[in-house]
């Protein structure tokens, strides 16, 4: 098993909030999250539980293989559904 990079980390879960161009706040919010955690992550380099990369993955919508390994793109693929006829 890989471990976190809890630097690399951060740098992603920063990255990703200027990639939708929002505030910490607005971050916080999207994630249904307290803003104490987010900072708690980003500026004293904790790391989240799996629960709450799940959630920062969903509300920031972004990969969370990315997230927490680096690893892919940071951007989901978008869901193709064919048109029918």
């Amino acid at each position: 098993m890989m471990p976190i990079d809890r630097d690399r980390f951060r740098e992603r879960l920063l990255a990703a909030i200027k990639l939708r161009d929002i505030s910490i706040e607005e971050a916080a919010r999207r994630c249904d999250m307290p803003v104490s955690s987010l900072e708690c992550w980003i500026y004293k380099r904790h790391l989240p539980g799996m629960q709450a990369l799940s959630g920062l993955a969903t509300g920031l919508e972004i990969s969370l293989d990315w997230l927490v390994l680096g690893i892919g793109r940071a951007t989901r693929p978008l869901k193709y559904s064919p048109k029918r006829k």
